[in-house]
């Protein structure tokens, strides 16, 4: 009789742990479905895009990240970030498609400090993003407030927690560049 009430006990922890894993996992899938921001479109029948030039902006920002400060200068994040969209946006552009340029305005670069990554806490970007007709300026997409989290996909426990710890800070400041050009393009591409 002892040994079923230990062996149900156990059953109760495996499955509680089970539980655990398969939310963390749900928490995850859905912290990267809200990297997309439902953006509208100004101009609807725009059809696709052929993307020219890509401007950023990073004079509102007092320092060049938050958080945790990495050695960059803002003209260095400045280049990072529009190369990085840039890039994104050349895989995303249709040669054939309405000539447009996206502006972006930084408003603030976190870095997540390793303590706050182990416990959830992850980096982000907040911007303000147009697009606008590269001949004529009229708004395709009117500004608005873009936020974009790190792709941070880690498993719980331990060892999800001994990875967000022992990511350096280059990487992550990397990871959220590239994961905000990544999330701002799909927004863009969800729009039309």
């Amino acid at each position: 009789m002892a040994a079923l009430k230990r062996r149900n006990k156990s059953k109760g922890i495996d499955m509680i742990t089970k539980r655990a894993f398969f939310v963390a996992i749900a928490a995850t899938l859905l912290s990267a479905c809200s990297n997309i921001t439902e953006i509208d479109r100004d101009q609807k029948d725009t059809g696709p895009l052929k993307l020219n030039a890509v401007v950023v902006d990073v004079s509102d920002l007092s320092v060049t990240t938050e958080g945790r400060s990495i050695n960059r200068t803002t003209a260095q994040l400045q280049e990072d970030m529009r190369r990085a969209v840039t890039a994104e946006a050349e895989k995303r552009s249709v040669p054939d498609g309405l000539p447009a340029n996206i502006n972006v305005n930084v408003e603030k670069v976190f870095l997540a400090r390793a303590v706050d990554r182990v416990l959830t806490g992850t980096s982000f970007i907040e911007s303000v993003v147009s697009v606008t007709d590269a001949e004529t300026g009229a708004f395709i997409v009117k500004p608005i407030k873009v936020k974009s989290t790190a792709e941070q996909l880690r498993g719980p426990g331990p060892i999800g927690a001994a990875t967000a710890a022992t990511t350096s800070l280059t990487a992550d400041y990397n990871n959220v560049i590239n994961a905000y050009a990544k999330a701002l393009l799909a927004s863009l591409d969800a729009s039309s």
